[in-house]
């Protein structure tokens, strides 16, 4: 005897049917995944980059108010009867200049005026066992400054770790005689008596994933 249109709708689904839907809610489910993953990989990549980008303009931020209060002070050490305000590829450090504007919020007895440099080398904790940068053999971008504007030989700097995978610091000199890679400029370059006047200086390095950053700075 046929079964009736009520009889047929109560049988229910078959294994096959079954089967079917649990492959589809498979598939949905796995899409889903892969998209969720895609999305928290994406994100994750982006903060990332967000991070390092704000890392670099901070450290733009710290160049730019160096070489904008550059001030025409040498400085004395033991050795030395006076260095130039302005040093670039000469000695240890890619740049060495005197600054003004130095804060001093509880009126110590020092002067308003800091010795700065920068050069590329490692974190100065990479050496500390117990320190989190212990081992770190990632070159770093680094700040140095000297506590007294005259000094010793023997005085060591203060050194930041500004920026880590910094790859090369080129620092030229632009002059109205030309751009030079070094300064000051040995006296059988520059002439004696030959007046050399500083139009500006240009500050260039690499960072690992973010590419070449170049900066153009006016000197008065």
């Amino acid at each position: 005897m046929a079964r009736t249109n009520f009889e047929a709708s109560q049988a229910g689904l078959t294994l096959l049917e079954i089967l079917i839907a649990l492959s589809i809610f498979s598939l949905i489910g796995i899409a889903s995944f892969n998209v969720l993953s895609a999305v928290t990989e994406t994100q994750k990549v982006g903060d990332e980059h967000s991070k390092r980008l704000s890392a670099i303009q901070r450290v733009i931020n710290i160049i730019d108010r160096d070489v904008n209060q550059y001030v025409d002070r040498g400085i004395r050490t033991t050795s030395e009867p006076e260095l130039s305000s302005l040093i670039i590829n000469k000695g240890e450090y890619s740049l060495e200049l005197t600054r003004g504007g130095w804060p001093n919020p509880l009126a110590l007895s020092r002067s308003s005026l800091q010795r700065v440099a920068y050069d590329i080398g490692p974190h100065p904790l990479s050496a500390q066992s117990g320190s989190p940068y212990f081992g770190d053999e990632r070159s770093y971008l680094r700040r140095l400054f000297w506590t007294s504007l005259d000094r010793a030989d023997s005085a060591n700097p203060v050194i930041q770790a500004m920026l880590p995978e910094v790859e090369e610091l080129q620092i030229s000199i632009i002059t109205d005689k030309g751009r030079f890679p070094q300064w000051p400029l040995p006296d059988r370059d520059s002439g004696a008596s030959e007046s050399i006047n500083i139009l500006g200086l240009e500050v260039s390095f690499s960072v690992t994933g973010a590419g070449d950053i170049s900066r153009l700075y006016k000197v008065h």
